[in-house]
């Protein structure tokens, strides 16, 4: 009866020892980011500007080999300075778990570009053009269910010749999953708008993303699926989330704007689309 406790005892002490050790050491979390974009300012015509501020509504990702369906979720910071994203500095504006697999194009809907000029380039306020309101590069990248993947996407500004106007635009050749980054930490305040996004719900629309089409819309809340979330699409309530936090929602058909909100208790979020 002795050497039968004594055999118990030891496989009771071996498997300690193995919880032990695998508590020890690196774990996952179940909600951690698989996939970052941070946003870098390739120097042009940045030097003109004592602030740059760029305010962006909505980000999007496409699947490799589907050129109908894009992924499109909200930013965690919706504006950045570009004037403090210079060379390889850079910021992130979401991190988060998007669908493993081979992605092929990256757009940032921008609502809003301001800039104060510095007193050599003339000083004052003015808007910087974006044509059609959205930038989009094309540059492919692996997400996968291990690990994270953190993609720069750079952004430059030109000055147009010698018309005082100046354009936002993309920069592929430094943007990228394999661009080296030093990440800027966020400001106090982006610090403040991100803790908000703890409380709010956080929408993702799965589908071709254009007006008169179908598409899926996905709730979060904290990281999981939040289900009963009641949604309405530019006002007009269409139903609310089912257990796995997903709707099927139509875009309004002959629109540029599309805001879509979503509601549960206390707690809500929303997601701005612009259409040309």
């Amino acid at each position: 009866m002795r050497t039968r406790f004594l055999v118990v005892a030891a496989i009771l002490g071996i498997l300690a020892l193995v919880v032990s050790a695998c508590a020890s050491g690196p774990t996952v979390s179940a909600t951690q980011a698989n996939f970052r974009l941070l946003v870098s300012d390739q120097p042009n015509d940045i030097g003109d500007f004592a602030h740059l501020n760029v305010t962006i509504s909505s980000i999007g990702v496409q699947l490799a080999g589907d050129n109908s369906t894009w992924l499109q979720f909200s930013p965690s910071i919706g504006t950045v300075d570009l004037t403090t994203l210079q060379g390889k500095n850079a910021a992130e504006v979401w991190s988060g778990n998007i669908t493993p697999g081979q992605y092929n194009k990256v757009f940032i809907y921008v609502s809003n570009v301001e800039g104060n000029l510095t007193a050599s380039a003339g000083n004052g306020t003015l808007n910087v053009k974006l044509p059609s309101g959205k930038l989009q590069i094309s540059t492919p990248f692996t997400v996968s269910g291990n690990g994270t993947t953190s993609l720069v996407f750079d952004i430059t500004v030109i000055k147009a010749g010698n018309s005082g106007q100046y354009i936002l635009k993309p920069q592929i050749a430094n943007s990228g999953a394999s661009e080296a980054f030093t990440e800027v930490k966020p400001t106090q305040e982006q610090k403040q708008e991100r803790e908000q996004e703890t409380s709010r719900l956080h929408l993702s629309l799965q589908g071709a993303s254009q007006p008169g089409t179908a598409a899926v819309l996905a709730v979060m809340f904290q990281g999981q699926p939040a289900a009963g979330a009641s949604v309405t699409v530019n006002g007009q309530a269409v139903g609310t989330t089912d257990a796995t936090g997903k709707i099927n929602i139509s875009i309004p058909a002959n629109v540029s704007e599309v805001k879509i909100v979503a509601t549960r208790g206390q707690n809500s979020g929303e997601l701005d689309l612009e259409f040309e």
